[in-house]
């Protein structure tokens, strides 16, 4: 698997250079919270890279190929999602309260758009994972929330990567190396292939490898919790605590306010 991932990395370490042009585009061109203009949806990259890898070891006949099915149904069905909102998004509500402010007012943003269709992708993959109506709410809850914390952590160069890398090592810990979890987390260490790009602000994963990094990550979650329902309840419930609070709390403002997180959060960033 190790192997795997490398070859991913670099695959998208190449993409990334190579599609520069490509994405430099009017449609996904944004101004960052620096000012500076970047190409977002820069997530596109590690999913073309992921899509590219996954192909190929299916081809030879790799085992992790197999394993990795669920996130990758995952992977692909929220980039797609987050494209969407990266492209055509207005973003003039914000947070699930803006959204649901909207829909009452007949207006339904792509933000909204975006969760009912997060929300069918997350079920669609939770099948693959267990079996009864509980377990698969779980998984949704899990899945879907995940991917939307990705997104409320994505404002700064790396945090969203920089938070899914600790959590990925924690699982990898505690489920010692598991190869199902290890193959779920395929894309995620993909990513790290853009790592430079966006630590150097040429481009932001936007909603497009945010979304799809998160979702992946839950999923890695739910298997490692395949064997415990307590430990999956534990799971959906902070992942709803998370969620919850980044509709009242600013995380960027608490991590400002650590010093250790502020300092892993400014770790390789321009001045």
């Amino acid at each position: 698997m190790v192997w795997l991932w490398i070859g991913t990395v670099a695959v998208v370490f190449v993409l990334a250079r190579a599609l520069r042009t490509t994405l430099d585009a009017p449609p996904l061109r944004r101004v960052n919270y620096a000012g500076r203009d970047v190409v977002t949806a820069g997530g596109i990259v590690a999913v073309v890279g992921f899509a590219l890898s996954l192909g190929v070891a299916s081809v030879a006949g790799s085992t992790e190929a197999n394993l990795a099915f669920p996130s990758a149904v995952a992977v692909f069905g929220f980039a797609a999602i987050g494209l969407f909102d990266d492209v055509i998004g207005s973003h003039t509500a914000r947070g699930f309260r803006g959204h649901v402010a909207a829909l009452r007012r007949g207006e339904l943003t792509s933000g909204m758009a975006k969760l009912v269709a997060g929300v069918g992708v997350a079920g669609v993959t939770s099948v693959a994972l267990s079996e009864g109506v509980a377990h698969r709410l779980l998984n949704v809850v899990v899945i879907a929330g995940a991917a939307n914390v990705a997104n409320l952590l994505d404002l700064r160069p790396a945090r969203a990567y920089k938070a899914a890398v600790v959590v990925s090592i924690g699982l990898l810990v505690a489920t010692r190396g598991d190869d199902l979890v290890t193959s779920e987390l395929w894309f995620v260490a993909a990513i790290a292939g853009l790592l430079p790009a966006e630590l150097r602000e040429e481009l932001m994963l936007g909603d497009t490898g945010s979304n799809a990094m998160g979702a992946a990550l839950g999923v890695a979650v739910v298997c490692a919790c395949t064997s415990s329902t307590g430990w999956l309840l534990l799971a959906a419930g902070v992942v709803i605590v998370i969620n919850i609070a980044g509709e009242v709390v600013s995380f960027g403002r608490v991590i400002d306010s650590v010093a250790p997180l502020r300092a892993f959060d400014r770790l390789g960033r321009r001045p």
